[in-house]
């Protein structure tokens, strides 16, 4: 999909919108939407930040039926890779935040924006 400059949307509220999958087969071509994969986009403005999410998994409880975990899998320079996993057992929000140059990575508790 590609939006030209001309058709952004300049959202004055979080917006959320569900990312389509594009399913292909010998038989046939179709676009089909998945659940746990969406978009968040919310403009900034002069006293407030703005933000694009992208969100990996639902709120659906484990041992419910369409739950979903959202991971994140990086592969290094050969077969092996890392997933980044969200712990099974959260009782609150976090904000995983990267340092500029150097450092280490931080938790923050908190509702994240």
């Amino acid at each position: 999909m590609v939006l030209s400059s001309h058709s952004q949307t300049k959202n004055t509220s979080t917006k959320t919108y569900n990312i389509p999958g594009l399913v292909v087969s010998t038989s046939q071509s179709h676009i089909e939407y998945v659940t746990g994969v969406q978009f968040q986009d919310l403009n900034g403005t002069t006293s407030a930040a703005g933000v694009s999410r992208l969100i990996l998994g639902n709120n659906v409880s484990s041992g419910t039926a369409n739950n979903k975990t959202g991971s994140i899998r990086l592969y290094g320079n050969k077969t092996y890779y890392t997933d980044l996993i969200p712990k099974a057992n959260l009782t609150a929000n976090y904000a995983l935040t990267l340092p500029a140059a150097s450092g280490e990575l931080t938790w923050h508790t908190a509702n994240a924006r």
